[in-house]
């Protein structure tokens, strides 16, 4: 009689199917098979390579987070993703034909598959800090620029060619086929309708939808097994993973999209919009995973703030920043990226939304803070180092703006008192001109308010400037929430002059309208 712990050894080295056919032999095999964690461990093994490279390493510790706690997940869950994935590996068998011979779909299949498994870094294209990550980069090449080395190795792709062959061309060459091409482009944004007797075509698109979709369906189930913290590094490590074979698909798959688009413009009198790989499986990914873990997402955001802020070291300022990263991905698309750095225009959800709990977190922190006004200080300036480091301009501009609202309180409420006790028969005037500046600055307009002669005020400000405690008081009063609302309004300016010069000026992203396709051009973007 085999001891369930050896069944349980020899099924660790055993494949799905293996392990489906040892669950239908016999009830206790089957308990064996779906109360163990061996669907899931093929799962991994199957859809999930070597991920390291996109590790996100804490700035602190300079190692990346090595343990995980995970989470208990169904069997059930993991065995029907890989029932999906062996039903769309033998649609990819059945499409075998006059376009594509077995083994180009063998190869094509296993590009895409090992894409998804284990991308590998995209090439930088464009180096520019004002693009963060890689979709924002693949968003900005995505319409024009392309390397001349990768378009050399497309040219010699025999699938490609193929691709790319008369064969391929005469399945649009019918009306009904013209139809069809309209229904693909239709079925990336909405796959209602059954593609089982369809055209070649149509087929093809629908098995890259599913490759795609099983993959965003993969990437939740894994992410999910974690919770707090390390839910949001498995999101970074497994988003960065997807956004860099987003960028590698789109270029293996591009004379595909190109084909299918010129088709498209040759059809239609009016210019559609542009069907772009990219997009797709960016709107798969947000509709599988993000949208599901949108609310744990956000609440652990603000939880890792809350703790980075209590802390006195920067342990986790890492993952607050690759978290607000794909947060910002997951919120731009080719117009208002050009504006997430401004601080009025962009409005983007999910971003929008953490912006907003981000200041109301630090609202009710700051109410309930009570210490002198040097330790407020510097407390504020750890704030904002980090938050420069992590979010946009716009919550930086309202977080900065609202923390020297409460200092400015402290330093009014400390001075008022200081005020009711001043002796003015004991301070001589300072120097004129240097009196008059801060006479005539906010710090002034404040001891106007306390119903102060002239006379005293000055000789209060000539006390204050004699008083190094004060004289920094002064100045940061001065340096208030104004100063901010001018450095931040020419920076806005500068954002839109480089965005018109892009062809896209704010106007149309107020009004709504979509980019002139005849102007707009990214190539114009190294001038920012």
């Amino acid at each position: 009689m085999i001891s369930l712990n050896l069944i349980q050894d020899i099924c660790e080295y055993l494949t799905y199917k293996e392990l489906t056919c040892l669950a239908q032999a016999c009830k206790k095999y089957q308990r064996i098979v779906y109360s163990s964690k061996l669907f899931k461990k093929e799962a991994i093994r199957l859809f999930m390579g070597n991920l390291d490279l996109y590790q996100t390493y804490d700035e602190y510790t300079l190692y990346p987070k090595l343990v995980k706690q995970e989470n208990d997940s169904s069997s059930l869950q993991w065995k029907s993703l890989l029932d999906s994935h062996f039903e769309i590996k033998i649609g990819w068998k059945q499409l075998a034909g006059r376009v594509l011979n077995k083994n180009d779909i063998e190869q094509l299949y296993c590009i895409l598959l090992e894409e998804f498994k284990n991308p590998a870094i995209p090439i930088p294209r464009l180096k520019a800090e004002y693009f963060s990550s890689n979709y924002q980069d693949l968003i900005v090449i995505g319409d024009s620029i392309f390397l001349d080395s990768y378009k050399e190795n497309q040219n010699s792709n025999s699938i490609m060619q193929a691709l790319n062959s008369q064969d391929f061309l005469e399945e649009f060459s019918s009306d009904s086929q013209i139809q069809m091409l309209n229904y693909a482009i239709q079925y990336f944004w909405s796959p209602s309708f059954d593609s089982t007797n369809s055209p070649w075509i149509l087929k093809f698109y629908s098995l890259i939808y599913q490759m795609i979709s099983i993959n965003c369906k993969f990437a939740y189930s894994r992410i999910k097994c974690y919770s707090g913290e390390d839910l949001l590094d498995e999101y970074t490590i497994i988003w960065s993973a997807f956004s860099a074979a987003m960028q590698n698909l789109a270029d293996f798959l591009d004379p595909l999209v190109q084909s299918l688009n010129n088709i498209r413009n040759s059809i239609y009198k009016t210019k559609p919009k542009f069907f772009k790989l990219y997009n797709l499986m960016n709107k798969i990914w947000k509709e599988e995973v993000f949208k599901k873990l949108e609310e744990e997402i956000t609440e652990n955001i603000i939880f890792l703030w809350r703790r980075i802020r209590s802390s006195d070291n920067d342990s986790g300022i890492n993952l607050l920043i690759k978290s607000i990263e794909f947060i910002v991905d997951h919120s731009v698309d080719e117009e208002s990226l050009l504006y997430k750095n401004h601080t009025k225009l962009f409005t983007a959800e999910p971003y929008k939304h953490i912006n907003e709990n981000i200041m109301e977190e630090t609202k009710i922190y700051y109410q309930k803070l009570e210490t002198t006004i040097e330790n407020l200080q510097s407390i504020i300036d750890r704030d904002i180092r980090i938050l420069k480091l992590a979010f946009l301009p716009l919550t930086q501009k309202k977080f900065e703006r609202l923390a020297y609202y409460k200092l400015q309180q402290a330093i009014s409420s400390h001075l008022s008192k200081e005020i009711s006790e001043f002796s003015i028969s004991t301070t001589p005037y300072c120097n004129e001109r240097l009196l008059n500046d801060y006479l005539y600055s906010p710090i002034g307009a404040f001891l106007f308010q306390q119903e102060m002669s002239v006379h005293k005020v000055k000789l209060f400000i000539s006390y204050g400037l004699s008083k190094n405690t004060y004289l920094s008081f002064f100045k940061i009063y001065n340096n208030g929430p104004d100063k901010i609302l001018e450095v931040y309004k020419a920076q806005d300016q500068e954002i839109e002059a480089k965005a018109k010069r892009c062809g896209f000026p704010f106007e149309n992203l107020i009004t709504g309208q979509t980019a002139d396709s005849g102007n707009f051009s990214f190539e114009n973007i190294a001038i920012i």
